[in-house]
């Protein structure tokens, strides 16, 4: 019996054992049981055999495969930290309802073990359905998925899904993914495929009409520096949603093949990406369009990284630490796309380019309505009803989507976009700048109403923003002329690891000429990461 204590004697000399102890049994001191945990962990210990348990479907095969690194280890402790990090990876494939290792001391060999793995599996297939709101376009989605995981027991995963827009965007894709070559699930490497077609149509920023088929592959190295490499093939056709459609956007139209290598990485981490109290992260993609014999692909390269870091000013601290916490998050983002190629080669179009606006980076603006625009024909040249006579402007804080004369009026518009009443279409930028901070309060835990909003996880904050787009022909250079800044206060709420729900009331403080805002209260879906 190992217990905590010294032996003590009485006045008369005689030996009285600690409460608790029974005579006869050893009292150890706290200084000598470290010793004998310190010389435990650093015993010789080897792993000699492998025994896996409740297994229907997954081969033992793969299972013990995933325990390698057990294999390897020299010593207990060793080998205990080994089989805790396989656990934990066999448990991130979700693929196995519950995994639990066991390391066993061999009945006759000193110094070597037997591990048993006990795993329950999960159901074959799988199905889900949903609706939900797209943060990036702040658009609401039905969503069916079916597939099959583990079906043949090497921790293999094959979905179909099903998608449609309210924009009347449709989406069909099969998607397959397994641990690299199949041939151990410890390995962090997963080689991931899918097939899709997309049906897409930008009404709401552009006159223009998506519809694209193709194939991705990738290999996901399961380590943030290193990251994720892909290659996509995909035919592309564009087409004019009406006959306002700008000339810019007519350009554009027809069909085109895209073949991308692409490589998305990250570097350092932060605890929550949705709530972010403390950390740093860097993330940043690479794509480089055109790669094969044909001269009349698309040709260019694309590369954006997004940096986060969050420093808490006050902790919060008082009795149970029930205090007011505060917390600084900044954000900065960067991007920028160069055309390559010979004269037939087709450079990036719109729906490969930047965009800003909306609650995800720059809160103030309509979603993709900060940015280079081009006017649409005039309604009157295609035989349609003149445009409408001005009415008076509407107010900007009402929190609607005011026009861009409203935002930034201009005297001598070249375009004549006043009196325009065809609108614009949206073309994206070549060149993108971001930067943001953020004062994140949660609520102090007094009352009931205060304690369950942060026990919520909700939290109120002042922000500001400002970004810059342009294009490649005006150059770096622009982007101070191209400057929007917003600022204001709200609440959010975060409902996933990396999207929140924002209600915030919003104040544009700088503005371009043709930007659509949306001053006053407002909210939607914000996704990081």
């Amino acid at each position: 019996c190992l217990r905590g204590g010294m032996e003590r004697q009485d006045g008369a000399g005689q030996q009285q054992h600690p409460a608790g102890v029974a005579p006869g049994e050893e009292v150890v001191s706290f200084g000598d049981f470290h010793k004998d945990v310190l010389s435990v962990l650093g015993a010789p210990c080897r792993v000699t055999a492998f025994e896996v348990v409740g297994n229907t479907r997954t081969r033992a095969q793969t299972v013990e495969r995933a325990f390698e690194a057990a294999e390897k280890a020299e010593t207990f402790e060793g080998v205990a930290r080994a089989l805790d990090e396989s656990v934990r990876r066999l448990e991130a494939l979700r693929v196995l309802r519950s995994v639990d290792a066991t390391a066993l001391p061999h009945p006759y060999n000193a110094g070597e073990a037997l591990v048993r793995v006990q795993v329950e599996e999960g159901r074959a297939l799988s199905y889900e359905l949903g609706v939900y709101t797209n943060p990036r376009t702040s658009q609401v989605t039905f969503e069916a998925k079916a597939g099959l995981r583990n079906a043949f027991g090497r921790f293999e995963h094959i979905q179909g899904a099903a998608e449609i827009s309210q924009d009347h965007t449709l989406t069909y894709a099969l998607r397959g993914g397994m641990p690299w070559a199949a041939r151990s699930a410890h390995a962090r490497g997963r080689l991931e495929g899918e097939v899709r077609r997309i049906s897409r149509r930008w009404d709401q920023y552009s006159s223009i009409n998506e519809s694209a088929q193709g194939a991705e592959v990738g290999y996901d190295s399961g380590e943030p520096v290193l990251g994720k490499v892909g290659y996509e093939l995909t035919w592309r056709e564009l087409g004019q949603a009406s006959l306002r459609t700008s000339s810019a956007i007519r350009r554009q139209a027809g069909h085109a093949i895209k073949s991308a290598l692409s490589w998305t990485a990250s570097a350092g981490e932060v605890d929550s990406e949705s709530r972010p109290r403390s950390g740093a992260q860097l993330k940043w993609q690479a794509k480089l369009c055109g790669v094969g014999p044909d001269a009349r692909m698309l040709r260019f390269a694309r590369a954006e990284a997004h940096a986060m870091g969050a420093w808490p000013l006050i902790r919060g601290g008082g009795n149970g630490g029930g205090g007011l916490r505060a917390t600084l998050v900044c954000q900065a983002s960067g991007g920028v796309i160069v055309p390559w190629g010979g004269p037939l080669s087709q450079p990036a179009t719109g729906v490969d380019k930047f965009f800003l606006g909306g609650s995800g980076d720059l809160r103030g603006f309509a979603p993709k309505g900060a940015g280079p625009t081009a006017r649409r024909r005039n309604p009157t040249a295609v035989g349609s009803s003149p445009p409408p006579s001005p009415s008076k402007p509407r107010v900007s804080g009402s929190g609607g989507v005011v026009s861009a004369e409203e935002a930034a009026p201009v005297g001598d518009d070249p375009h004549g976009a006043a009196a325009d009443g065809a609108g614009r279409d949206v073309l994206g930028g070549d060149i993108m700048a971001f930067a943001s901070a953020a004062l994140h309060v949660d609520p102090p835990a007094r009352g009931a109403l205060w304690g369950r909003l942060r026990d919520a996880g909700i939290y109120g904050q002042l922000f500001a923003d400002c970004g810059a787009l342009t294009t490649l022909s005006r150059g770096a250079e622009s982007l101070p002329e191209t400057l929007r800044v917003s600022w204001g206060a709200g609440v959010a709420w975060p409902i996933l690891p990396n999207v929140a729900i924002e209600v915030n009331y919003n104040v544009v403080a700088h503005a371009q000429a043709h930007d659509r805002i949306s001053q006053g209260w407002g909210g939607g879906f914000v996704a990081r990461g």
